[in-house]
């Protein structure tokens, strides 16, 4: 099968996923709300229509989650880790240690200028 095939037709859709709500403002209590505020430490609503919007905004990240949890992925493997594994030797570690990045060494940033206001410099991005 070609990545064109696998590709032609989504299985799911993001407008869909994001306006089908499968929960409403009204399954959020209040104290669920305020509970979350509190663990993820921001401010408690100051009026109701705060509250409603804001119940009704977690409402639809629940929904979303709900239908990202149904989707099949049975064919995918797990992942462990979010960046690239690679094995590193204590040898390789010691030898990178010890020689510096060439882009680094030789970036002198005030030669890329030639404004100034006061103390400050207006440097370009070197292109690498």
């Amino acid at each position: 099968m070609t990545w064109r095939k696998v590709f032609q037709k989504s299985s799911w859709s993001a407008r869909e996923t994001l306006f089908s709500a499968k929960v409403s403002p009204s399954d959020v209590s209040t104290e669920k709300l305020h509970h979350l505020l509190r663990l993820s430490a921001l401010p408690m609503p100051l009026h109701h229509e705060e509250e409603m919007g804001m119940k009704k905004d977690l409402a639809q990240q629940l929904s979303f989650v709900q239908r990202v949890q149904k989707i099949d992925t049975s064919r995918v493997e797990p992942l462990t880790s979010l960046v690239k594994e690679m094995e590193i030797t204590m040898d390789l570690a010691i030898a990178a240690k010890d020689q510096p990045d060439e882009a680094h060494v030789n970036w002198q940033p005030l030669e890329l200028t030639k404004q100034s206001f006061g103390p400050y410099y207006f440097v370009k991005k070197p292109k690498l």
